[in-house]
């Protein structure tokens, strides 16, 4: 809701063919094999990329902090294909078409619990122009397909309770044109439209004497999605001080939710058609960056946000464990009012300064939280019952320093520290709540390195990183240990065209606690080998 990340990726070289290849082996018998292809051909005007990678892993027995450990491995493997093509129409525009298909499967460490296969396919169509001077001009037409297939085990994990199947898909279009009004003055115009769906059927197996029938349920929604928005960038004093005012108008939509189940437990309704629910909100926002000289840049921004629930967090149903996760078709949609400033600065290209300070008020968040508890008989784990839901308000406020320093051409160092300090500040449904910290939100968080960069001989690096203690629930009662660790990378030049890299991540071995709804425990150290050909 503070702000979008814009990545445009790189087009290809000017030139037929290049390539690289890449294989690695590590711990757990983790291994993996990568390579891409791209060019240009027919004088330039066509270009293409394709890469694809294929990774496997045994993985590790699960040591749960609660002392269980999982029965087999949590092996995986996966694999991932992505192409382009261009057609470069002249040398301020394009036409590019790409698409990509990623599949896993994973054994989630106990027999009957698998996620067999997990599937997601995109496709992106782009028009894009860019002139000097002039009219400017995106157009994109995209889609997205996600599939997942998870069995799952019962309690204790001796035969197939369930399938669980699911289907997420979403396609839209965006246009945006763009017009250079004056030397100083840029205005984008923008409007897109999205709609997307949720699919999730549960099938469960047959259990003499508890589930003689089996049972089937089903869930589903759909959600559509409209949005206008402009935005002016201005450029004062010879560019020095820069003005960007937007805005944004968001208009939701969401209906056909229903809930089908065939042998509902006591208490539950065996069908449930959901309301339809229609959201709309107006965001401005205004940023300001000013360099003051040539080392020094002030910027600042203020802004509202707006995220409506999408079609899972309203309607789907997950499990985990003895964790059951509901959606809730009562959510509201999350707003933000955020506001950040900051300080850049350079000291003779030796050393880099980054100072900001960032706020925000979020009301009715959207968050996990415990409801209750389905009692069992023993020996049957009690089931944890959870449910998506809106937490009134809630306060983030913070400092990140960032610090890189070049000792000589060949040595540097970085370091990187965050202050997150994210408080409920009121909780409707829950006061117990307020005046908890967020879930899975440290306070501290530091990172820092010293490299040593010797491209003919050798590159190292050594960083460190602190990770303070946190909660994995925001009733904060289940707390994760802060933790230091260690890693090191090294990388040697072995001719023109290859490279061999040595990662060791926690080389201390350092045992901590992995943010979970089971708290799971780190494996430990972890190390890699690998060999990279590019031509």
């Amino acid at each position: 809701m503070g702000g979008v990340i814009n990545i445009i990726t790189k087009a290809p070289e000017n030139r037929p063919i290049g390539f690289t290849a890449k294989g690695s082996y590590g711990e757990f018998d983790t291994w993996s094999a990568y390579g891409n292809v791209s060019g240009r051909v027919l004088n330039e005007r066509f270009g293409y990329y394709l890469s694809g990678k294929k990774w496997a892993t045994d993985g590790f027995k699960v040591d749960l902090k609660s002392g269980e450990k999982s029965l087999s491995d949590n092996d995986h493997d996966a694999e991932n294909v992505f192409g382009q093509l261009f057609w470069f129409l002249d040398d301020h525009s394009y036409v590019n078409l790409s698409g990509s298909h990623f599949r896993e499967d994973r054994n989630k460490g106990y027999p009957f619990s698998l996620l067999d296969p997990g599937e997601v396919t995109r496709a992106h169509l782009t028009y894009r122009r860019d002139p000097l001077q002039g009219l400017g001009l995106l157009f994109s037409a995209y889609g997205h397909d996600e599939e997942q297939r998870h069995e799952n085990d019962d309690w204790n994990h001796v035969r197939l309770d369930r399938v669980t199947r699911y289907d997420k898909p979403f396609y839209g279009v965006i246009l945006q044109p763009s017009y250079q009004l004056a030397s100083w003055s840029v205005l984008t115009l923008g409007a897109e439209l999205k709609h997307s769906e949720a699919n999730q059927k549960d099938d469960y197996t047959v259990i003499p004497g508890f589930r003689p029938f089996g049972r089937q349920t089903e869930t589903e929604g759909k959600q559509r999605y409209y949005a206008v928005y402009a935005q002016n960038e201005i450029f004062i004093f010879d560019g020095r001080l820069v003005l960007v005012p937007g805005a944004r108008y968001d208009w939701w939509k969401s209906y056909d939710g229903s809930y089908f189940d065939s042998s509902p437990p006591p208490g539950l309704l065996p069908e449930i058609d959901y309301d339809s629910k229609r959201w709309e909100s107006f965001n401005p926002k205004l940023g300001v960056v000013f360099h003051a000289t040539r080392d020094t840049a002030l910027r600042a921004s203020i802004g509202t946000g707006f995220r409506a629930p999408s079609p899972v967090e309203l309607y789907a149903n997950s499990t985990y464990g003895s964790n059951i996760v509901r959606g809730n078709p009562d959510l509201e949609p999350e707003s933000v009012l955020s506001y950040e400033a900051g300080i850049t600065q350079s000291f003779r290209d030796r050393l880099d300064l980054r100072l900001t300070y960032y706020r925000a008020t979020i009301e009715d968040l959207i968050e996990t939280r415990t409801i209750g508890f389905i009692d069992r008989p023993p020996p049957m784990p009690d089931i944890t019952v959870k449910m998506k839901d809106n937490i009134s308000e809630v306060q983030v406020q913070g400092v990140e320093a960032e610090a890189y320093y070049r000792i000589t051409e060949q040595w540097y160092g970085f370091l990187n520290y965050t202050y997150n300090d994210s408080e409920i500040e009121d909780d409707e449904a829950n006061p117990g709540n307020i005046g908890n910290r967020l879930s899975h939100t440290p306070v501290h968080k530091l990172n820092f390195g010293l490299t040593y960069d010797n491209p003919r001989w050798l590159t190292a690096t050594l960083q460190g990183r602190y990770i303070d203690d946190s909660y994995d629930d925001n009733e904060n009662t289940t707390r994760l240990d802060s933790y230091w660790a260690f890693d090191l990378r090294l990388q040697r030049l072995l001719w023109e065209h290859a490279i061999l890299s040595v990662d060791v991540e926690n080389i201390f071995d350092e045992e901590y606690d992995v943010p979970s709804f089971n708290t799971y425990e780190h494996p430990g150290r972890l190390w890699a080998v690998a060999l990279t050909f590019q031509f």
